[in-house]
């Protein structure tokens, strides 16, 4: 059967502190700056205290070019099924990715330039790192995931629902987006990491992957600890879209269980940075 990974949470109860007081109502122009405010707390520190250098990461970001791997190689043997399963599977997460970026940049995400700025140089090296991987499969002799795999088909009103809500919800819906995805990005990276083993050819890959994979996780690990740190209402969103959170979805094939990513130790480590988040040490992964 296959696996998912999901967010359990223990029992816990927030200290107590003052409620947050309700977004005011749209209509005058006080009530317009109100608003406003209300949407973006704390931005302008949050800004300032993050080292994550983003300018730098958005002019040196290349992702994992064909060019790179050595495809004739592939040719001449190719993979055998476990590691093209790993492979399409990454393609796939690649996909979801570049496809998920149109869902993000509708929440209250796409109101911070440096948010945005990041996410749009993400899906830059995941659009580059998913060509390399087709790639791979094609030389093998695989069939490579069409352009839809990795694509969640959703409802028509359920996209549309998702963005109400988030904006909605405001500028502290942010945290939530952050903390998701550095939850995808480990999980990602542990099978980046078990590429060497199922085939040595695909060492150089991974090692390129996993290094991506460190810098966008070091993005939304801090991301995610200040806007956690700041806001008792960041918390809460997140804690709450944690307990619908799934990975990595339904629709991506093929969908190898967790237990071929990592040892149980590499998932005790995966809990303890999920836990080390403010107001998220009794959340744990689990499967599902």
């Amino acid at each position: 059967m296959n696996e998912a990974a999901a967010v359990r949470e223990a029992p816990v109860s927030e200290s107590a502190a003052p409620a947050q007081t309700a977004a005011p109502g749209i209509g005058a122009q006080a009530d317009r700056r109100a608003a406003a405010a209300f949407a973006r707390p704390g931005l302008p520190e949050i800004d300032q205290s993050a080292e994550f250098d983003v300018r730098a990461y958005a002019q040196t970001a290349e992702g994992l070019r064909p060019e790179q791997a050595d495809l004739a190689a592939f040719t001449e043997e190719p993979l055998t099924r476990p590691g093209l399963d790993a492979v399409a599977m990454l393609a796939g997460l690649c996909a979801g990715c570049v496809a998920q970026l149109r869902e993000v940049l509708v929440t209250p995400s796409h109101r911070e330039t440096r948010v945005t700025a990041f996410l749009t140089t993400r899906a830059y090296e995941l659009h580059w790192s998913r060509q390399t991987l087709r790639a791979i499969l094609a030389a093998s002799g695989a069939a490579a995931p069409s352009h839809s795999a990795g694509r969640r088909e959703l409802a028509p009103w359920r996209p549309a629902r998702r963005a109400l809500t988030s904006n909605l919800l405001g500028h502290d819906h942010v945290a939530l987006t952050m903390t998701t995805g550095l939850l995808e990005t480990l999980l990602t990276d542990l099978l980046h990491t078990r590429l060497p083993d199922l085939d040595p050819r695909l060492a150089p890959i991974a090692l390129r992957l996993h290094h991506m994979a460190e810098t966008h996780a070091a993005f939304y690990e801090e991301q995610a600890h200040l806007r956690l740190a700041r806001s008792r209402r960041a918390r809460l969103i997140t804690r709450a879209g944690l307990r619908r959170w799934r990975w990595p979805g339904d629709q991506i094939r093929p969908r190898l269980p967790l237990r071929a990513f990592g040892t149980s130790a590499d998932l005790v480590k995966l809990h303890a940075r999920l836990a080390s988040l403010p107001g998220l040490t009794r959340h744990h992964l689990v499967t599902a």
